[in-house]
């Protein structure tokens, strides 16, 4: 996510979302809505996620992008599993 702006749109998506759900009918109106908040936790850990130090060393190019890519959907299992 790129800085503030980017958040912004992130959570006027989600909100848009959390709309979508609330206006499919009454008893969705005041039901609880936790997939906005598993978002947000599955996209702090994605954020947070780095290759090891030493998986770069060697990397060249594209192989960089794909370690951090790599570090990032393991984070994202991690959380899966720990759900």
């Amino acid at each position: 996510m790129n800085g503030r702006l980017g958040q912004q749109r992130f959570e006027r998506f989600l909100l848009g979302c959390e709309a979508d759900a609330r206006g499919r009918g009454p008893d969705l109106l005041v039901a609880p809505y936790p997939q906005a908040d598993l978002l947000r936790e599955a996209l702090a850990v994605a954020a947070a996620a780095r290759p090891e130090p030493r998986e770069l060393e060697t990397a060249e190019g594209a192989e960089i992008g794909e370690r951090w890519r790599a570090a990032r959907l393991a984070a994202l299992r991690r959380l899966r599993g720990a759900s």
